[in-house]
C-alpha cells in the first residue's frame, strides 16, 4: 500500500508541475506584455494560437478601443516565414486600405518577436458563424459574398493575390461588416506583364493555402494564375455559407482530394436535401463552377454573379439564381 500511495503522490506532484508555468515561460510572458505596455497597449486574453504565433486581444490607449495583436516568435518561425512571407505580409498590409480588409495599425519588432497590431474583429470568423448556425440564409450569404468580392477585386486591382481565402480568414467587426484577414501567403506585384507584344499573367509556383479551398491547378502542383485560384476559393466560401459544408465529399482526406484532382475525378455533391429555406435552384446545384479545366472561365462566371447581385435583389426566387449561376 505504501509503495502504491507513493507512486500516486509522485504522479500528482508531476501533474501539478506540468500545469505550473516554468520561470522561463513566465519571464517570456512578462517581456511580451512589457513591450506592448511600453507602446500603449493593455494586454488581455489570447484569442488565437498557431505553430509559431499567437493572437492577443489588447486595449489601445491611443486609439481608445480594443485591437488584436499577432505575436510572432522569431525562434519558432521557419526561415522562409522570417525571410520571405512575414516581411511580404507586413509590407502589403501597410498599404492596403479597404472597408472589407482588416485594418493594420502598426508593427513592432524586437530581437525575439514581431508584434502586428490590427483591428479587432468582435464577431469572430465566418467559420464560427457557420458552425453555430449550420448554414446561412441566401440573403445573408449574398451580403457577405458581395463584400468578399469587393475586397478581392480591390486587392487584385492593387496587384496583390491572397492565396489563402477560406472561412477561417473571414471575420466580422462589431457591426458585422466582413473583413478579409491573414495575408501570410499573399504576394504583390502580380499584375499581368507585356511580353512579346502580348499581355501575359504572372504565374505562381508556391503551392500554399488549404487543400479544401485549393483550385485544381494547385492540387496538381502546376504553375497557376493566383488571381483565378483566389476566385475558386471565393466560390468554395459561397457554397459553404449557403449549404453549410465544404463542396467536395472527400475534402477531409487531403491525399484522396489531391489524387482525385490529378485524375479529374473529383466527387461533386448531389442535390441538397432538407433545407426548406433554400430556393429550388440552389437545391439542384451540381457544382459546374468547379468543373471548368480552363481557369479563365471562372472570370466569366463571376461576372454573371456580380450582375445578378446588382439587379436581382428584390425577387426571392432570384436570390437562389446568383448561387445557381455561380455553381451551374
Amino acid at each position: 500500500m505504501g509503495s502504491k500511495d507513493g507512486t500516486v503522490q509522485k504522479g500528482l506532484q508531476s501533474a501539478l508541475r506540468e500545469n505550473i508555468p516554468s520561470s522561463e515561460e513566465e519571464e517570456q510572458h512578462k517581456r511580451r506584455e512589457s513591450v506592448l505596455e511600453l507602446n500603449g497597449y493593455i494586454v488581455q486574453e489570447t484569442i488565437g494560437t498557431g505553430a509559431f504565433s499567437n493572437v492577443k486581444k489588447a486595449f489601445s490607449k491611443s486609439l481608445n478601443h480594443p485591437v488584436a495583436v499577432k505575436i510572432i516568435s522569431k525562434q519558432k518561425a521557419t526561415k522562409d516565414v522570417l525571410d520571405k512571407f512575414l516581411p511580404r505580409e507586413i509590407e502589403l498590409v501597410r498599404n492596403l486600405k479597404h472597408a472589407n480588409l482588416i485594418r493594420f495599425h502598426e508593427c513592432i519588432e524586437t530581437t525575439l518577436r514581431f508584434y502586428i497590431v490590427m483591428q479587432y474583429a468582435e464577431n469572430g470568423s465566418l467559420l464560427q458563424l457557420i458552425k453555430k448556425e449550420k448554414y446561412l440564409s441566401e440573403e445573408r450569404s449574398k451580403s457577405f459574398f458581395t463584400q468578399l468580392i469587393s475586397a478581392v477585386e480591390y486587392i487584385h486591382g492593387m496587384g496583390v493575390v491572397h492565396r489563402d481565402i477560406k472561412c477561417e480568414n473571414i471575420v466580422f467587426d462589431k457591426s458585422f461588416t466582413l473583413k478579409l484577414i491573414d495575408f501570410g501567403f499573399a504576394r504583390g506585384n502580380m499584375q499581368p506583364v507585356l511580353a512579346g507584344g502580348k499581355i501575359k499573367p504572372v504565374l505562381s509556383k508556391t503551392f500554399c493555402g488549404s487543400h479544401a479551398y485549393a483550385s485544381p491547378e494547385i492540387l496538381k502542383s502546376v504553375p497557376y494564375q493566383p488571381q483565378l485560384s483566389d476566385i475558386w476559393a471565393v466560390g468554395v466560401v459561397l457554397y459553404t455559407m449557403v449549404i453549410g459544408r465544404l463542396p467536395f465529399s472527400n475534402e477531409t482526406n487531403v491525399n484522396v482530394l489531391i489524387k482525385a484532382s490529378k485524375l479529374d475525378c473529383l466527387t461533386h455533391p448531389g442535390p441538397v436535401l432538407s433545407l426548406d429555406t433554400l430556393t429550388n435552384s440552389v437545391q439542384e446545384l451540381d457544382l459546374h463552377f468547379f468543373a471548368p479545366t480552363e481557369p479563365l472561365a471562372r472570370w466569366f462566371i463571376l461576372f454573371k454573379i456580380v450582375i445578378l447581385f446588382s439587379f436581382n435583389s428584390n425577387n426571392r426566387n432570384n436570390h437562389g439564381r446568383f448561387v445557381f449561376f455561380l455553381l451551374a
